[in-house]
């Protein structure tokens, strides 16, 4: 055996160096080749009036629209943030007071349709109110309504909408329009 020449694992003799260096050389092509962005330009659309028509127009041929991926609303949700009372509110929960000197105020809502449930939390917020009618309340069942970790049973008193006020102990108590 010669002293410069190696074996490999497999017992196969590596090639020559001058290989080597055309071996790099065709993989960077290679690479180079496959990495290369694409100078297609997109196909043109062309359209003919139809044989029927015996004037031409220029219209230009508008794509279809395009479908939304942003998730429709969640009727069972509702989330306001205000910074005056006068700003726009849609939905079923409703601010309307704020605390004495904060400079706006939030309040989110979620009815459980499963559990009858109905949890809302604020933020700031001195009253508030809720459109019954807008939810898929189960009256025939128990209707549990939790206001900032407090739990209580709302009954249907003939209102479709309830106000809500905050005590100064801080207990949320219902209170007429």
């Amino acid at each position: 055996m010669r002293p410069n020449v190696l074996r490999s694992c497999s017992g196969l003799i590596p090639p020559p160096p001058q290989y080597v260096e055309l071996f790099v050389l065709v993989g960077l092509l290679a690479i180079g080749l496959a990495c290369r962005p694409e100078s297609r330009e997109p196909p043109v659309v062309t359209s003919r009036p139809a044989p029927e028509s015996r004037v031409a127009t220029s219209r230009a041929v508008e794509p279809p629209p395009v479908a939304s991926t942003r998730p429709a609303p969640d009727p069972n949700s509702a989330r306001v943030e205000i910074r005056a009372l006068t700003d726009p509110q849609e939905g079923w929960l409703r601010i309307e007071a704020v605390k004495a000197n904060a400079p706006g105020a939030s309040a989110a809502g979620r009815f459980f349709p499963d559990e009858n449930r109905l949890a809302i939390h604020t933020d700031q917020v001195e009253r508030f109110s809720i459109d019954l009618s807008a939810l898929p309340i189960r009256w025939d069942r128990r209707v549990v309504l939790r206001i900032d970790q407090v739990s209580a049973e709302l009954s249907r008193r003939n209102q479709t909408i309830v106000h809500f006020e905050v005590t100064p102990a801080g207990d949320w108590v219902p209170v007429k329009p």
